[in-house]
């Protein structure tokens, strides 16, 4: 998400005294919680249908080893979602 400040445009996470960073969907930690900020073009009718869109909140609940699936909540339903997927969706994470 962008905003304007005197300086130009900014990220949310750029802004001073900021406590959110951007992170991939992949890079989450368990438990973590964040809103979806981007998804790239391609892939967002795909998981429009998971319930995942810009503006709506996830929070990892486990990341499978060497390249597997990961599994979010996403409005109190567990959906799992490929590796190289999540790599394609950014949240904001309060820091």
């Amino acid at each position: 998400m962008s905003f304007r400040s005197g300086a130009g445009w900014h990220k949310r996470s750029e802004l001073p005294g900021c406590d959110w960073v951007e992170k991939k969907l992949s890079e989450m930690e368990y438990e973590e919680e964040g809103t979806v900020t981007d998804i790239e073009g391609t892939l967002r009718k795909k998981v429009a249908g998971m319930g995942i869109r810009v503006g709506k909140k996830l929070r990892m609940v486990t990341k499978q080893p060497i390249k597997g699936p990961v599994v979010v909540v996403v409005d109190e339903a567990n959906t799992s979602l490929g590796l190289d997927v999540a790599e394609r969706i950014i949240l904001e994470i309060k820091s």
